[in-house]
């Protein structure tokens, strides 16, 4: 609601030797919450999107979600929003009807050149003030055990996961004050495939494929591990729960831009 969306759609496939279909990667950003909050455990929209390609297609589907820490299908300011499972369904068809419009205008690619490169980061955490660490101590003090806001226990009080989490950084900081970040790319002929931890927010990705070198550039999220919400520094002025300082956003503010200026540089020497 407060900045860009990535309104790309992706399409590789890759064909065997008898012309038919044995797989393709699907590309789009958006963040998949449509069991939110009924605690459904659903395939949602990459799940439907993919048996929807399937069927049409043939051969296998593979979903790669972009960067989408701040993508969301719902309008948050919208007081009498309500998130309808069925809208993955909805979601699914619209982005296999532009899968389809894509197809027809695929290039072909025999002999593709495969090539990878990958980086292990040391990025800085985030420092805990005096206040935070010792208002987080006094509410597990208080509460040592989690804590619900209703009898059914589905609820959680968001000030107890934080005040936890933000002790749990802290002891994470003591033990290393850096934490390792590691950066995937790889290199399919025309596309680059670039896979990064956490859950970084959209821009590093638009400035990421806006400086590619390589003619298509798919980014994927949630790659190898969790690293939490990684904001723009923009964002940290702005707040939200994204930016809260936590194990679930624990990096410094120039950490999304020191992770884009590091894939940029595997995709040069990809593409070079």
């Amino acid at each position: 609601m407060e900045g860009p969306t990535d309104p790309e759609v992706g399409l590789a496939t890759l064909t065997g030797l008898d012309g038919q279909p044995v797989a393709c990667l699907l590309h789009h950003t958006c963040h998949p919450t449509f069991g939110y909050p009924h605690r459904f455990v659903i395939a949602d929209w990459p799940g439907n999107w993919a048996e929807m390609v399937r069927e049409r297609l043939g051969g296998e589907a593979l979903v790669v979600n972009g960067c989408c820490g701040n993508i969301h299908h719902g309008n948050h300011l919208d007081p009498d929003q309500s998130s309808d499972p069925a809208g993955a369904h909805l979601m699914a068809a619209r982005l296999t009807e532009t899968t389809l419009k894509v197809r027809d205008r695929l290039e072909s690619r025999p002999g593709l050149p495969l090539a990878w490169e990958r980086t292990v980061l040391r990025l800085p955490l985030r420092t805990l003030s005096v206040e935070e660490i010792a208002e987080a101590r006094r509410y597990l003090e208080t509460y040592p055990s989690p804590r619900f806001l209703d009898s059914e226990r589905t609820q959680v009080d968001w000030d107890w996961v934080y005040a936890a989490t933000r002790l749990d950084l802290l002891a994470k900081q003591a033990r290393d004050p850096l934490c390792d970040y590691e950066i995937q790319t790889l290199r399919l002929g025309n596309l680059a495939l670039v896979a990064l931890m956490g859950e970084p927010f959209v821009e590093g990705q638009l400035r990421l494929k806006l400086a590619s070198p390589a003619p298509y550039t798919f980014v994927a999220h949630f790659c190898n591990g969790y690293a939490g919400y990684i904001p723009t520094a923009e964002a940290f002025a702005r707040g939200g729960y994204e930016t809260r300082t936590s194990s679930g956003s624990k990096f410094q503010r120039q950490a999304l831009a020191q992770i884009v200026d590091a894939a940029l540089e595997l995709l040069r020497r990809l593409f070079s």
